[in-house]
Formats: C-alpha cells, sequence, structure tokens
C-alpha cells in the first residue's frame, strides 16, 4: 500500500479535525457570552446613570437645606433685642434710652447669644456685628476654636467696609439674606492656615429710623457640609463643587481646589470642555465623560443651582466616578460567563485531546524509538517495517540520523581546536597584560629615576640664569636649559602616551579664563619666536566668552604642542593663531583654534600618517629638529578623547594649518592668578615667617628649594631621612611639610602616616604636600590614602611652589582668630570687569554664581553632617575659585581650613568652622540676590 493512497488515514489530519471543532466550539460560545455582557451592560450602565442623577440631587436638596439653616440663624441674631438694643444706644449717644443700658452693655449681650450660637453649631466659626461708621469697623467679633469661643478684644477689630460681602450686604433691604463667594478664609489679609473653605452669610441691620446701621455676618466653614455631602455620596463617587467661574471647590483632589486663592488656574471647563452648556445657562443638568490617566473612562454627573440672590452666580454640584464601578456587577456577570465559556472549551479539548490519542498512538512508538536513539539504544526501534505514513517517516529519519553522526564527528573536532586557541589566546591577553603593567612600572621608575637628577640639572640652571654672568656663560647657561627642558618634555609625552594607551586619563572640570590661556600660550613662546627673528600673532574672536567650564590644562598641552611645532618647523615668516567662538547651545561654545605656520610643510603622503605615533614628516626630521614623534599622537588624543576633532592641511615649502574644534560650558568668570611678589590680594597672607619642614634626602634638591625660597621670608627647616622629619615635626608645629616621597629609611607615605596618627602632636593637623618625580595615578592614589593633601611635580617650578606656599598662609590666617574679620563683604567689581560692564552677561553670571554657592552649601552641610572629607573636599575645590572672585579672603580661608579639619576628623572644630562658612555663603547669597533684584529694577 503506498504512501499516496492512504494519506486519507493520517493521523495529523485526525487531529487537526478535532482543533478545528475546539476552535468553533470556543468561538461560538465566546460570541453568545459577548451578547449576554453587552446587554447587561447596557442596563447596568442605565441603572447607574439613574442612582447618580438621584445621588446629585439629594445633594443639592442637602445644600439647600444647610444653608437655609444658615440664613435663619443669621435673621435670628439680627433681630435679637441684643441688636435692636445696640442701634438705640448708638441713636441715643451711647445709652438706651427704653431700658437705660449702654451700648457695651448691649454688644456684650450680642456677644453671650454669639458665643452660644457658635458653641451649638461647630461649623460657625466666626459672628460679627460690622457698623456703617469709621470705614466699617466691627463693633463685635466672636471667633470659635475647637469648641471654645472668645471674644476678640476691641484694639484687634478690623476695618471690613471694602470688602464685598459688606458692599453687597449694606445695600439690600431689611430681612434679606446676603451668601458670599465660597473661597478660603483669610485674616490680615493673608489666607489663614490650616485651609479653611468659607462662606460669609450677612443680613443688613437697619435702626428705628430706617437708616442703615451696619451687617451681622457669620463665617461658615464648608468643611463640615463638604464631610457631609460626602457621606451622603457614598465610598464609591467622588464630591465636585463648582462656581460660577469653573474654580473647583471641591474635588477628590485637594491639591486641585481653590486654585484662584493660591495663585493658579484649576477649572471645570479645562478638564471637560463639553460643559460649556452649564456655564451659558442651556442646560441646568448635564453628563460628561473624560479619559483618565489610566485606560478607565471618568463620569461625571453635574447639576446647577442659584442659592444666591442674585441671577449671575450658581454653583455646579455633582459626582464623579469611575465607568468601571459603574458598570462592576455587569462585570461580575462578564467574567461568569467568560468561565462558562472556558469551560466548554476545555472540555470539548479534553474530548479531543482523547480522540486524537486514540488515532496517535502509533506516532508515539516512533516518539519513543527516536527517544531511544538519541540516548544511544541504537535504531533497531524505528518501526520501518510498517508502510504507511509512519513507516516512511522512520526510514527518512534513518537516513538523516547517518548524516547526524558524521557531522557531529567533525564538530567535535572543531570544537576542540577551538577551545585550544582560545586557550592560547587567553595566555596571550595574560601575557600582554602582564607586559603592559611592566611597561607602567618601568615608565613610573624611569620617571623619578630621570626627573630627580633633572630637578637639580633645570633648578641650577634657573639659578645661574639669575646669577650675573658673562655673554659667553648666558649661552651656555641657555643651552643647558633648552637641553634639560627638551629632555623633560621628551620624558612628559612618552609618560602622556602611555597614560593615553593604559586609559588613565581623566579631565578635570573647573571654570577657566580662555583669552587669558591663549595670551599665557603665545608669550611664552614669544622670547623663541623673537630668537628666530619670527612673527607671532594672536587674534581672539570678540564673542569668545569670558570664562568656559573643562580642562584648562588638556586644552593648553594641545595649543602649546601644535604651537611648539610650528615655531621649530618655521625658519622664516611667522605664526598667526587664530581663536574662533560659535554659540551652539543655550550655555556651549564650540572653539575652533586653528595655528597657522609659514615652514616646510608636510607633502601630501606624509600627512596621511602625522598623527601616527613615532612618525615625523621626514626621516630626517628628528635628527635635525629633534623631537620624540608623540606631541601630534598626543594631541589628537587628547582632542578626541573630549568629543573634539582636529585636521590638518599644508603645502611643502608653504607651510601647514592645524585647526582643533572643541566644545565647552559656559563658566563663571574668575579672578586673574596670583603672582610671586604682585602685591596683589596675596599680601593678606605674607608668606614672611611661614615655618615650613622639608624632608629630603637628596642635598641638592634642598639647595634648590633653599634658593628659592630666600627673597620670600621662609622659615626653612629641613631633615634627610623620614626618622628625622618625624622627630623634627615632634618638636615643634610648622605651617607646611614639604615630604619626598622615597626616602632611604622609611617612605614618605609612612611618615604621613605616623604624623596624622599622633592625634595630640603639634601636626596632626598640618598640611603636608608630597615633592616627587612621580606621576603616576597610583601614586597620586597612594597620597591620597597617606592623607597628604596634594603634590609638586620635580623639578620644582617657583610659581607653583609659590601658590603652595601661600596656600599655607591661608590656613595659618585661618587657625589664628586674630587674624579673622567675622564680616566681609562680597565685591563685584572682577566679575563685572570680567564682563565689560554688560547688564544681560552680569545678570547671566550672578544667577550661575548664586545657583553655584547655593549647592555648594548644600553640599557642605551634608559633608559635614555625614562625615564625608571627600565630598567636603569636592565641593571646596568647586566653590572655591569663584569666593576668590568676590574677594572673600576670610571665607577662602575658612574653606581650606574646613577642608584640612575634616581630613583630620577634627568634628568638634569642623562642625563650629561649617557653621560660619554657612553663615558667610548666607550673607553671599543675600547680596548676589539683591545685586539681581537691583539689576532688574
Amino acid at each position: 500500500m503506498s504512501f499516496g493512497q492512504h494519506s486519507g488515514r493520517r493521523i495529523s489530519l485526525a487531529v487537526k479535525i478535532g482543533l478545528v471543532f475546539s476552535s468553533i466550539l470556543l468561538l461560538a460560545t465566546g460570541f453568545v457570552g459577548f451578547l449576554v455582557f453587552s446587554q447587561t451592560r447596557d442596563r447596568f450602565e442605565a441603572t447607574s446613570f439613574e442612582r447618580m442623577n438621584h445621588a446629585v440631587a439629594l445633594l443639592e436638596s442637602r445644600f439647600a437645606a444647610s444653608l437655609s439653616a444658615i440664613g435663619d440663624d443669621i435673621e435670628f441674631l439680627a433681630h435679637s433685642p441684643a441688636v435692636k438694643g445696640i442701634t438705640r444706644a448708638h441713636q441715643a449717644g451711647g445709652r438706651d434710652d427704653v431700658t437705660g443700658l449702654t451700648s457695651e452693655q448691649w454688644i456684650q449681650q450680642l456677644a453671650e447669644i454669639c458665643a452660644a450660637l457658635l458653641k451649638s453649631r461647630p461649623s460657625y466659626f466666626q459672628a460679627r456685628l460690622i457698623g456703617t461708621e469709621d470705614g466699617g469697623r466691627e463693633l463685635l467679633r466672636i471667633e470659635q476654636d475647637v469648641y471654645r469661643q472668645r471674644r476678640v478684644p476691641e484694639e484687634q477689630l478690623q476695618r471690613k467696609g471694602d470688602r464685598d460681602y459688606f458692599r453687597h450686604t449694606i445695600a439690600l433691604p431689611p430681612r434679606t439674606v446676603y451668601l458670599s463667594d465660597i473661597d478660603l478664609n483669610r485674616e490680615y489679609g493673608r489666607i489663614s492656615y490650616p485651609l479653611t473653605p468659607t462662606i460669609r452669610v450677612a443680613t443688613p441691620v437697619y435702626d428705628r429710623a430706617g437708616g442703615a446701621f451696619g451687617i451681622i455676618v457669620i463665617n461658615v466653614d464648608l468643611h463640615y457640609l463638604l464631610r457631609e455631602l460626602r457621606v451622603i455620596a457614598g465610598p464609591y463617587a467622588d464630591l465636585h463643587l463648582v462656581n460660577h467661574r469653573g474654580d473647583y471647590l471641591a474635588h477628590p483632589d485637594s491639591a486641585r481646589t481653590f486654585g484662584f486663592d493660591r495663585g493658579r488656574i484649576e477649572r471645570l471647563q479645562d478638564d471637560y470642555p463639553q460643559s460649556m452648556p452649564l456655564f451659558l445657562g442651556e442646560s441646568n443638568e448635564l453628563q460628561l465623560v473624560r479619559q483618565a490617566d489610566s485606560d478607565d473612562r471618568k463620569v461625571l454627573h453635574l447639576r446647577r443651582f442659584n442659592p444666591f440672590n442674585d441671577s449671575w452666580r450658581f454653583l455646579l454640584l455633582g459626582l464623579s466616578t469611575p465607568y468601571s464601578r459603574m458598570v462592576a456587577d455587569a462585570d461580575v456577570i462578564h467574567r461568569r460567563s467568560i468561565t462558562l465559556t472556558v469551560g466548554i472549551a476545555l472540555l470539548g479539548l479534553v474530548l479531543t485531546l482523547v480522540f486524537a490519542r486514540y488515532l496517535t498512538r502509533p506516532l508515539s512508538q516512533i516518539t519513543r524509538a527516536v527517544q531511544g536513539f538519541g540516548e544511544g539504544e541504537g535504531r533497531s526501534l524505528l518501526p520501518v517495517e510498517r508502510s504507511d505514513e509512519f513507516g516512511a517517516l522512520a526510514l527518512a529519519f534513518r537516513r538523516l540520523s547517518d548524516r547526524i553522526t558524521s557531522q557531529f564527528g567533525k564538530l567535535e573536532h572543531e570544537i576542540r581546536e577551538r577551545r585550544q586557541a582560545e586557550q592560547k589566546l587567553r595566555q596571550a591577553k595574560q601575557a600582554a597584560e602582564e607586559a603592559a603593567r611592566v611597561k607602567e612600572d618601568f615608565l613610573s621608575l624611569m620617571s623619578h629615576e630621570i626627573r630627580t637628577p633633572m630637578n637639580a640639572v633645570i633648578g641650577m640652571a634657573r639659578l645661574l640664569q639669575r646669577s650675573e654672568q658673562s655673554a659667553g656663560q648666558q649661552q651656555i647657561v641657555r643651552t643647558l636649559k633648552f637641553a634639560a627642558d627638551n629632555l623633560m618634555a621628551l620624558i612628559n609625552d612618552i609618560l602622556d602616551y602611555s597614560k593615553i594607551e593604559a586609559g588613565g586619563i581623566v579631565f578635570e572640570q573647573t571654570d577657566f579664563a580662555p583669552g587669558e590661556l591663549f595670551v599665557n600660550i603665545v608669550e611664552s613662546h614669544r622670547p623663541r619666536a623673537n630668537d628666530k627673528n619670527l612673527r607671532l600673532g594672536l587674534t581672539v574672536d570678540s564673542s569668545l566668552p569670558a570664562a568656559l567650564h573643562g580642562d584648562p590644562v588638556r586644552l593648553y598641552q594641545v595649543v602649546n604642542n601644535l604651537l611648539d611645532n610650528a615655531l621649530k618647523f618655521t625658519e622664516k615668516g611667522g605664526i598667526d593663531i587664530e581663536v574662533q567662538s560659535t554659540r551652539c547651545a543655550a550655555d556651549r561654545h564650540r572653539l575652533c583654534i586653528s595655528v597657522r605656520d609659514s615652514g616646510i610643510g608636510i607633502s601630501p603622503a606624509q600627512i596621511e600618517h602625522i598623527f601616527e605615533r613615532f612618525r615625523q614628516a621626514e626621516s630626517s626630521t628628528t635628527r635635525r629638529y629633534g623631537g620624540s614623534g608623540l606631541g601630534l599622537t598626543i594631541s589628537k588624543k587628547l582632542v578626541e578623547l573630549q568629543g573634539g576633532q582636529i585636521a590638518v592641511t599644508s603645502e611643502i615649502g608653504r607651510g601647514s594649518t592645524f585647526q582643533v574644534s572643541l566644545e565647552y560650558q559656559e563658566g563663571l568668570a574668575l579672578s586673574s592668578p596670583e603672582e610671586p611678589g604682585s602685591g596683589g590680594s596675596s599680601a593678606g597672607h605674607s608668606l614672611r615667617g611661614l615655618r615650613i619642614l622639608y624632608v629630603e634626602d637628596v642635598a641638592y634638591n634642598v639647595f634648590l628649594l633653599e634658593s628659592i625660597v630666600a627673597e620670600w621670608g621662609v622659615e626653612l627647616h629641613t631633615a634627610s631621612t623620614g626618622s628625622e622629619g618625624i622627630a623634627k615635626a615632634g618638636e615643634r608645629r610648622y605651617d607646611l611639610i614639604l615630604l619626598d616621597i622615597q626616602l632611604p629609611d622609611i617612605s614618605g607615605y609612612e611618615v604621613a602616616a605616623t604624623l596624622r596618627a599622633e592625634s595630640e602632636g603639634p601636626n596632626a593637623a598640618t598640611v603636608i604636600v608630597a615633592v616627587t618625580a612621580f606621576a603616576a595615578d597610583e601614586a597620586q592614589a597612594a597620597m591620597r590614602q597617606a592623607d597628604i593633601a596634594g603634590y609638586l611635580s620635580k623639578p620644582l617650578e617657583p610659581q607653583a611652589l609659590y601658590r603652595c606656599l601661600q596656600n599655607a598662609a591661608r590656613h595659618r590666617a585661618s587657625d589664628n582668630p586674630s587674624h579673622i574679620d567675622t564680616k566681609e563683604e562680597p565685591s563685584f567689581a572682577v566679575l563685572e570687569h570680567n564682563y565689560d560692564y554688560e547688564a544681560d552677561k552680569i545678570r547671566r553670571a550672578l544667577q550661575l554664581l548664586h545657583q553655584v554657592l547655593d549647592d555648594g552649601r548644600r553640599t557642605i552641610r551634608e559633608a559635614v553632617e555625614a562625615g564625608d572629607a571627600a565630598r567636603l573636599r569636592a565641593a571646596q575645590h568647586r566653590i572655591l575659585p569663584h569666593i576668590k572672585t568676590l574677594g572673600m579672603k576670610v571665607l577662602e580661608g575658612r574653606l581650606s581650613a574646613a577642608a584640612a579639619m575634616a581630613d583630620n576628623a577634627d568634628t568638634e572644630r569642623l562642625r563650629r568652622e561649617a557653621a560660619c562658612i554657612d553663615e558667610a555663603l548666607d550673607d553671599i547669597l543675600a547680596g548676589i540676590a539683591a545685586k539681581l533684584g537691583s539689576s532688574s529694577d
């Protein structure tokens, strides 16, 4: 019997028939269930709408009854004997001509009546008698607070003649009650707290002659009435109350009520635009539907009614509920119908499975045979002897298994080879990582070993330049310093490239003055340009901001490299630097820096490789001009790591142009940095008498530092070993400790740790600065761990050393109360000068400055509370340049002192210092706010 002849008896066809039958049964029962649910849902929806309409009518009736009861109470007061006696006494000059009682006696009787009324009505919180004389002055006010009634003293009574409810009520005829608009209660012109929704019920009072004497007013707290209405509405509906303008007076979200009293607009017509017929008087009742934030719709039923004595004021009272809540019962029926449908479908599915199992028994045999084959039992279990579709399937599987077995053997061989290759790759990766670590350690060690003697060479060259020499000797010293500087530049290039390759570059984020930076770069190269008779020009775009926020050191390094190359390869003509600035966002600027020279140029073939490491334009370039071949490579890496671009155009014999494009955020302008001997604000922190301990084992390094500080009036003490430094530090207090890291007996880290551990020692809180030839990040991390405040790189730069000593002088001033002026005013002169006295720029800078200082103050508070020294130091670093700009020298010293106290866990002193800092920042922020206020005027 062939496969084609018996295709009608395939098991798969029988299973399909069973599944189709189950599907038809499921669709039929589902359709019937949907019809039943739709009809039931419509019926429940109509019933729910009718119930909601009835509930709103009941709410309106209760609201009107409450207002009517209040009107009865106000009429009772207005026509009480006490009120009549008060009017008669007023007409008779202060004493009632009928009873002989004085005005005050009648007012006292009225006060007792009002107090009794308020006691019986918890929702009444004020009852007042207001006369028409003296600007509508209150004659009596009774207040109720937590069921306690009191009469307000006469000196606290107010004039209410300008209030709307007074003017409207006094114009009414006798026995007419006025209802005010519903708003939040105010006392002395301000909203009173807790917030009290209030309606004022008033009626006029006339004397015997028919003249207007005043009004009686009751202030009603509507919290009680609204709470009662919510109880009537029930737990499944939310109350809404809207005035004639559409303002919410009651809403499920209390934050949306009385927006007109709290400075914002929250209105019904904005949420439900279809409610306009109620406001136009075209309809007195509406059913509104709004799509809520979720998938569920919201239904609101509103009724318009007018409890007031005028036609233009009215209220909208209503209830809202999610649509799903209205038809909840219908949903129950729906779920039951779904359950029934699923039950019928499951029953059909069970019957189908029983039938399918009967028909698929041969297929099960094949399945077991295939599973046995997979478990290694061979292919003998396959029913290949059958002549039907299952026999054909078993035969096809046997052929397929032969191919799988063959391919599986090949796959096992490939997997084995791949695992061996991966093992070799892991070993190679580990070897490469070890080589990189060894290279980094080697570079770090070579940096120290080379920088240490170079410190002496460059330092001695500087000292020789400052001494009197013959012309020949000057040339020798210049040559010596030039060679030493080139060698140091080569070392720096190799270290920078190694750090970039290892991913160890960290970009600083600080405010800097770009114009000053470019001027400094050009002026630092001008002597070299003059020696070669080259023109050196700088053109800066007038739109360049006074300050940018980013990494000025890396920008300086990139432009310095390009200018150094231009001077190196230019023999005649000149170099022009052009800086253009373009605003690319509200507070971001893109700088385009062009360095154009008239030098030897670069061929098109070499331009493609000019930014590659150890590559120069020609093979003879290194021999003729020197250099590492890394300058342009480092510059390109630094630019690209900051998201910028660098490009070059050149022509042989006519020069080259390098263009750099970088984007920066706008910053706050800073004051100019102080130089040694400038006589600027640094004079407030003189170095004279500053006591320093320098721990250094190399004699010529000690001699170099002594030579540098000789003319600054510094008291210098030295030690040649770590143990000697610890001993000297234990004898007296120093203002600064300069500490070499590699000492002959113990390391500088151990010296710092020993000094910090001696909490009672004279130098436990003294600032320690490392003087080291190391520049690796690991060394800096170890310094932070040893509580070393910072470091000076060898060879020592006099300017960097001066700034370090000046900071130590500020620390000394802040620790000595006699040097502290407790009050100082911020000066905005530098900031105004930096922004060319342009009002808009100054205002923007003040706003940014206010934000930065406010954030810094909050961070300092949190850091002091948490004892987080690192966070406090970061906050100090962020705001200190701006404090300098404002000329706040005392606060500047306090910030530095606080950072030192935090580092040394001096908690008590730190809290006192932080309180002073907080007070000073408050004064600065107030000064900035006043400055902003005056500029806006």
